[in-house]
This record gives C-alpha cells, sequence and structure tokens, in this order.
C-alpha cells in the first residue's frame, strides 16, 4: 500500500467513513483443515485445532484418537498458528492447565484461552490494528458479554485462518424451517462440535437426538446465505432447493457439501452452547467451488494464504 493510499485508509478509518469490518470474506476450498503447534510441557506437537465458541473463547484440540501423555496433564500450554506451507508465525493462544471439556478418552479436548498475541509485523499493521480496537470497543460486539484488549487479541486470532461460514437447516417445533450461518466448527471422522449463542431462537430446539444438517456454500452465493440466515429459508432465495439424503431437509442446491448430524451432547455456557453431534452421513458435490468463510483483515495484507484462494 502507497504512503498516500495508507494516509487516506487510517483518515477514512479513524473519522468512521469506512465500514468497519474486521475480516474480509474470501473464497476457500471446501473442508479446508486448520493445524497449530502445540507447545506444551517440553513436547511440540502438530495438532487440528479450530474454535468453537466465542463467550467464553474455547479452542478445541484434536489429537486424532492419540492420547494425550498422562504426564504432560494439568500443564499450562500454547498454541502456534502459522500459514499453511510456510514458516512465518501469525499468532500464539495461551491455554490454562486445566481442560473445559475433555472427550475420546483424550485424544479430543476443549480449552478456555486464556490470552493471546497478534504477530502484525509493520508499524502501519500495529497503528491500523489500534484503531480498529477503538472503533470495535465503541460500536460494542453485540455476541460479547464484555470487550477489552485482551478479547479483542483472542477473537482476531479466530479469524488468523479461514473461518469456514456453514449453513444449519433443522426443522422448527411448528413445522417451519430453520437455517442461519454459524462459523464455529469442528469436526473429527465421526463427530462434530459447533457453538450457538443462546439467543438464537433454534437453540432451544436442538436438544439430545435433535437432527439437521450443516452445509458449506460457493463463495459466489454468500448474499443468499446471509439472507437465509437473517430471514429463515424463503423458497425466494436460492435458486432450487434438495431433500438431504437420509433427513429429507430441505438444503439450498448450491452446497458443496453437507453433513447430517444428530445431537448426542449438549454443553451448556453463560452466553453460549456447545454441541456435540454424532456425523450420520456426509455428502459432496460432483463440481464443488470455493466455499464462503472469513479471514482477518490484518492478516491477509501480511501474508495472504499460500493455497488457492479468492478475495470477495
Amino acid at each position: 500500500m502507497s504512503l498516500k493510499k495508507t494516509r487516506l485508509f487510517l483518515r477514512r478509518l479513524t473519522f468512521g467513513s469506512l465500514p468497519i469490518t474486521d475480516y474480509l470474506a474470501i473464497g476457500v476450498p471446501s473442508n479446508l483443515d486448520s493445524r497449530a503447534q502445540w507447545q506444551i510441557g517440553s513436547e511440540r506437537l502438530e495438532v487440528r485445532s479450530a474454535f468453537v465458541m466465542y463467550d467464553p473463547p474455547l479452542v478445541a484440540i484434536d489429537l486424532e484418537d492419540k492420547p494425550l501423555p498422562i504426564d504432560l496433564r494439568s500443564t499450562s500450554s500454547r498454541l502456534t498458528f502459522s500459514d499453511d506451507g510456510q514458516q512465518e508465525v501469525l499468532g500464539t493462544m495461551k491455554l490454562p492447565a486445566d481442560t473445559e471439556i475433555e472427550l475420546n478418552q483424550g485424544s479430543f479436548l476443549v480449552y478456555r484461552i486464556a490470552d493471546s498475541e497478534l504477530i502484525l509485523g509493520s508499524l502501519q499493521n500495529r497503528l491500523i490494528n489500534n484503531i480498529l480496537f477503538r472503533r470495535l470497543k465503541k460500536n460494542h460486539h453485540n455476541f460479547l458479554s464484555h470487550f477489552n484488549p485482551t478479547v479483542y487479541r483472542i477473537i482476531s486470532n479466530f479469524f488468523l485462518h479461514p473461518r469456514q461460514v456453514r449453513l444449519l437447516t433443522l426443522q422448527g417445533e411448528n413445522g417451519s424451517l430453520l437455517q442461519f450461518p454459524l462459523d464455529l466448527f469442528m469436526r473429527t471422522s465421526e463427530q462434530a462440535f459447533f457453538g450457538l449463542r443462546k439467543t438464537n431462537e433454534a437453540v432451544a430446539q436442538l436438544k439430545i437426538g435433535t437432527r439437521l444438517c450443516l452445509s458449506d456454500v460457493a463463495s459466489d452465493y454468500r448474499g443468499i446465505i446471509y439472507r437465509l440466515g437473517k430471514f429463515g429459508g424463503n423458497e425466494e432465495d436460492a435458486p432450487d432447493w434438495v431433500a438431504s439424503e437420509e433427513f429429507g431437509l430441505s438444503l439450498p442446491s448450491i452446497f458443496n457439501h453437507y453433513l447430517e448430524l444428530e445431537i448426542v451432547e449438549t454443553f451448556p455456557f453463560d452466553h453460549q452452547n456447545l454441541f456435540q453431534a454424532r456425523i450420520l452421513n456426509e455428502v459432496s458435490a460432483e463440481n464443488a467451488r470455493l466455499a464462503l468463510a472469513h479471514i482477518q483483515r490484518l492478516r491477509y495484507s501480511r501474508c495472504p494464504p499460500s493455497y488457492e484462494h479468492e478475495l470477495l
């Protein structure tokens, strides 16, 4: 970015004429995996990781059925994120000694994030970051119970890797179709985990045994996904509808991939719930396109992803 463009950008950002978005919408390969380096004690492990709740901020670590050695338990640790295929560190997260949730004989762990660090690089990025924080604090995030520099660093780290947007679909108690987007998700080979705010009208209907679909949609249809999430399953919003294979739930035909799930456990927290579901069926489209995702703005400007992607 040239000096002239930087000054213009900072002026618009400071005085409020620039829309406040701390993330960018991009298209990424469907079901993109997120990995991190986990430093725990003297051990350093490569793990699958994903964020599954904003408030409180929770991160899940999947050891892929490899149990954690017993002598490493009750030890504070750190997750380090870097771009796939590159060595440049983008951010780190501090994790406490105790887990919030432990499943699959200790191979799937959920931690409450203690603190976080953004590796911003240039003075320009740090300055923009400070202005973004002040603007975001003034506007008040409506999905967080509180907002401070620690929370901002943690939430920014949530988007260091693209967070893929998925469409949740279920049948309401009155027979209506409930659909809305979510980006707090992680899966293993047999299970899926996702977080939702308690203010979401569907949360009360998500009980053990509830069946639902989670689908990802091509990035060029992102407007449809947001409209479906806001207005709830209007047939005019999607070009065509299809029935899911096992449950017969109506899905927009523009999906890349979908999972049919059954809720097996609910983990309630103060402001959000975490849901665990069993994967009963999985379907992929023949001609999958890039899927909709969100990525941290400064992370993208400093280090665009090395894999195929499209800035929207």
